[in-house]
């Protein structure tokens, strides 16, 4: 979060887009955005992300769980959250709302898409715009990564009004979560990709074994500490 409040501070152009150190872009990924941005009024946009990992079935499970409604074969449509490695913004709109991302890592984005939208804003997913993400395919790591991502989770809708504080009030209903998710994603692959769809049923008990691993992370109640570097584009302008 810190850093990319660097980058919305010192970025000098009228839109400002991000990706993460672990995705690769489409050739035509700045092209795309900006025309995206001249074809929409919407405050952010969000492209679509393929797997950068297809011969590694540890790979296509990091994949398909965090990315299954995000893949380039989805319908372009608005959305209520954001992937930071595949956004970008109308600078203007930041700096009206003074907006900034916080440190709660990996749910930096889904905070920031919520402050975004509870200012009025709109968020628009385009999937033409394409970057790919090169998963995790070590399994222990890849168990490690989605703990960190439901405890993340779980600070996200304790400190805002996200959908879902019912389980940081009942965590024990976290535990069903893993078979919700998981017919949840089916349905969507089923409808995209039958291919896809095979490879998810293929790997179903490594998916559900780290949907798990999501929850124990959400009911571990891990605080994250505070922002280092808030942006506040009027604090650049007097220095």
């Amino acid at each position: 979060g810190s850093a990319r409040n660097l980058g919305l501070m010192y970025s000098r152009g009228n839109l400002v887009a991000f990706v993460d150190s672990d995705c690769i872009v489409a050739e035509d990924w700045l092209d795309r955005m900006v025309e995206a941005h001249l074809k929409y009024e919407y405050a952010a946009i969000v492209g679509s992300v393929g797997n950068g990992t297809p011969k590694n079935l540890v790979g296509w499970t990091g994949y398909l769980i965090e990315f299954n409604e995000w893949t380039p074969k989805t319908k372009p449509r608005i959305v209520k959250n954001i992937l930071g490695g595949n956004v970008s913004y109308k600078k203007e709109r930041i700096q009206k709302h003074n907006l900034s991302y916080t440190d709660v890592f990996p749910s930096e984005d889904t905070i920031f898409a919520w402050d975004l939208q509870s200012k009025g804003e709109i968020i628009f997913f385009d999937p033409s715009i394409v970057v790919y993400h090169l998963n995790r395919t070590n399994l222990k790591i890849l168990l490690r990564h989605q703990y960190i991502l439901g405890r993340a989770s779980a600070q996200a809708r304790r400190t805002t009004g996200l959908y879902g504080k019912i389980f940081t009030r009942y965590p024990l209903l976290c535990f069903g979560l893993p078979f919700v998710r998981f017919l949840r994603a089916g349905f969507r692959l089923i409808k995209q990709d039958i291919i896809t769809f095979l490879i998810f049923m293929a790997i179903s008990p490594i998916y559900l074994l780290c949907t798990f691993s999501w929850s124990v992370g959400f009911v571990s109640k891990g605080e994250f500490g505070k922002t280092k570097i808030k942006y506040n584009h009027e604090n650049k302008k007097e220095s």
